[in-house]
This record gives structure tokens, C-alpha cells and sequence, in this order.
């Protein structure tokens, strides 16, 4: 299956003919369709010639993705990614590439006063990692833990949960990830667990 047909389809399951902006975790890309992503990126590294746009497209899906899925606290680093893929590790050719792919699918990217930040966007677009939530410790792990603990306190004064996300910003580390986009994940699964803690029957409602 080539790039443009893939994204199509990805689409066209989800009742669309181009992407919406909403944040590329909420497309909801299943195990399947990840794995067939990853395939047809793999094919793409051993192609002549540049990438081309409909290829960065779908990697700039698959980044966001394989954060979710793959990374497990380490250094935050290009080259885990590209190698997944088998595409060569000179990340910084693909800085223009893939601007014009986050254009296509109407994602902001995250920028510092003096660099765009291309790992924190997909990190941020990815939603929470997977590998991370599990451990107990983790920092993500213990900032849900803070916002259930203060939405369980203040909830009924505020409107929306994400305020009260935001109130525990100091906790996710890295930095990069106090975006709205974080914020908005972490109260809509606090809100859930909310929802669900009646049905826990003492279980830890995190988990």
C-alpha cells in the first residue's frame, strides 16, 4: 500500500476526507494500522531518492505514535525512531519535510523563543506513553495521581477538569510537555476514572 492511499484510508475509517486538527493521539491509530505504518515506512528508507511528502505525512503520524507505544523514559533522541523504521539518522534533513507534513494535518508544532521543538511535538501528539504509565513511580504516572487527587477536592468549582490539569504542570517532566494538548489528555482520563472510581470496588482506579 503506498503513503497516499494508507493516509486515505486511515482517514476515510474515521468518516474523513482530510485531517481535522485534533491532536494525532485522537485519531486513534490501532495496533494493526501502526504495525502496517511501520512496514510501509520501512519499504520507504530502502526507495531511491528523497522522502517524499505523502512519506513524511504518514511518519509524522507514526512519531507521534511510536512515542505512545515505545518510549520508555530514556533519553529523548531521534535515533531510537529512525532506527525502528530503517531510515537514516540525518533527523535534521527531515526538519522541512516534515513542518509541511504537521501543515497537512493542522498540527501546531511546539516552539521555544528560539527553536521549534520536534521530539516535544510528537511527544505531545502522541498522548500519554504507554510504557511509562505503568510504572508507579514514573513522572507522568505521579502527575495523574495529582490531578485525580486535586479534582477529587475541587472539581465542582470549575468548569472544565483541564484547569485543574494545569494546576499540576510542575510535574511533568520534561517541560516540554505542558501544552494544552497534555493538559486536555490528563483531564479527560482523570474525568474517566472519576466516572468509572464507583465501579472499582476499591481497586486503585489509576490502574
Amino acid at each position: 500500500m503506498t503513503a497516499v492511499s494508507w493516509t486515505t484510508e486511515f482517514l476515510e475509517s474515521r468518516g474523513l476526507q482530510e485531517p481535522d486538527g485534533r491532536p494525532l493521539y485522537a485519531y486513534r491509530c490501532t495496533p494493526a494500522e501502526f504495525d502496517s505504518l511501520r512496514l510501509g515506512l520501512q519499504e520507504a528508507a530502502g526507495t531511491a531518492g528523497t522522502i517524499s511528502e505523502h512519506h513524511l505525512r504518514a511518519f509524522v503520524l507514526y512519531a507521534a505514535q511510536w512515542w505512545q507505544r515505545k518510549y520508555d523514559g530514556g533519553r529523548w533522541a531521534w535515533e531510537p525512531l529512525l532506527d525502528s523504521i530503517g531510515w537514516p539518522r540525518h533527523y535534521t534533513d527531515l526538519y522541512r519535510g516534515v513542518g509541511r507534513a504537521w501543515q497537512w494535518w493542522k498540527v501546531k508544532p511546539v516552539r521555544l523563543p528560539s527553536s521549534t521543538r520536534y521530539l516535544g511535538t510528537f511527544a505531545c501528539h502522541g498522548g500519554l506513553p504507554l510504557a511509562l504509565v505503568r510504572e508507579a513511580k514514573a513522572p507522568i504516572t505521579l502527575y495523574l495521581r495529582a490531578v485525580l487527587g486535586h479534582s477529587l477536592e475541587y472539581r465542582r468549582f470549575v468548569e472544565d477538569t483541564i484547569e485543574l490539569a494545569k494546576d499540576k504542570q510542575h510535574l511533568l517532566r520534561p517541560p516540554t510537555l505542558r501544552r494544552d494538548y497534555v493538559f486536555r489528555l490528563a483531564a479527560d482520563v482523570v474525568d474517566a476514572v472519576l466516572d468509572l472510581q464507583s465501579h472499582a470496588q476499591g481497586k486503585d482506579p489509576i490502574a
